[in-house]
């Protein structure tokens, strides 16, 4: 392979390291229009890391950061292949391999500091369980938040409430209206990472915690939401029935405590109930 489609790879590799996927993907696309035979192995290991980062990014963390680890791995046994024209390679896949195992070790860490506060829990779990959906109740929520609300720790809380909820129990009845609760759960747990928190507050209002965002990503999770919401195939439930829900969005920016974000978020999510249900509102 030249040595100008070698530094292509690199560039590509490094991108990727510097989780700047939108350039990582241009300089692939660029290198895919232009290939020799000789760098279509290179590329597609390049492609296959860059759709483990994708998925990682989609909320599927665990396929994802298989995936591009098993990319690096193949390209590591390429590049072990050649000569030590490619030793600039190696350093090349050694630098982003030690930015995803870095990764993988925060997520095994995160997962077992989550797991030991959950342990530390009063007996009988299912009492920190809402009983209709499953998700957390307010006790639960307090227990699980310990681990999230620490200092430097950036995260978003988001109170989401169902639009005019009373109307639904009141024209298709009580049970349509424990199966709407029901599926709002699941989509939010489907939805959402495993390191984020999803609990139910009380009759049709859930907060949402979502971890390791800033605002832009933030809002972007919320609007995902209330459209998996407003698209989801309410018919199945009752005949005609349709439902949505208002977000109200606030951002941990100076090591705010839960009940202050949370207060944030319910100011914002009436003022997303004023200007016309169905949408996201956000505060700092």
């Amino acid at each position: 392979m030249s040595n100008h489609a070698s530094d292509r790879v690199e560039q590509i590799l490094d991108l990727i390291a510097q989780e700047q996927t939108a350039e990582a993907l241009a300089v692939l696309q660029e290198a895919e229009a232009s290939q020799k035979e000789a760098e279509a192995d290179e590329l597609e290991f390049c492609r296959k890391l860059l759709n483990g980062v994708v998925h990682m990014r989609s909320d599927r963390f665990d396929s994802g950061i298989r995936d591009a680890l098993a990319a690096l791995a193949n390209l590591e046994q390429h590049y072990r292949r050649k000569e030590q024209h490619f030793h600039d390679r190696l350093s090349a896949v050694a630098r982003t391999t030690a930015v995803f195992s870095g990764l993988e070790r925060a997520r095994q860490t995160e997962l077992t500091a989550k797991n030991n506060t959950l342990e530390q829990q009063p007996a009988g779990a299912e009492a920190l369980r809402d009983t209709l959906t499953g998700s957390l109740n307010h006790q639960g929520l307090a227990f699980a938040s310990q681990a999230l609300f620490v200092p430097e720790q950036q995260l978003a809380v988001v109170i989401a409430d169902i639009d005019t909820f009373k109307s639904i129990n009141d024209k298709y009845g009580h049970e349509a209206g424990d199966k709407v609760l029901q599926a709002i759960a699941r989509i939010f747990n489907q939805s959402l990472r495993d390191a984020d928190l999803v609990a139910r507050l009380g009759s049709d209002e859930f907060m949402l915690i979502v971890k390791g965002v800033g605002k832009e990503a933030a809002w972007g999770t919320c609007e995902r939401l209330r459209q998996a919401v407003d698209k989801h195939g309410w018919g199945t439930i009752a005949p005609n029935l349709h439902v949505t829900i208002s977000l109200g969005l606030a951002v941990r920016m100076h090591d705010e405590e839960l009940d202050i974000l949370a207060a944030k978020a319910n100011a914002v999510m009436d003022e997303a109930k004023t200007e016309g249900r169905n949408r996201v509102a956000a505060r700092e």
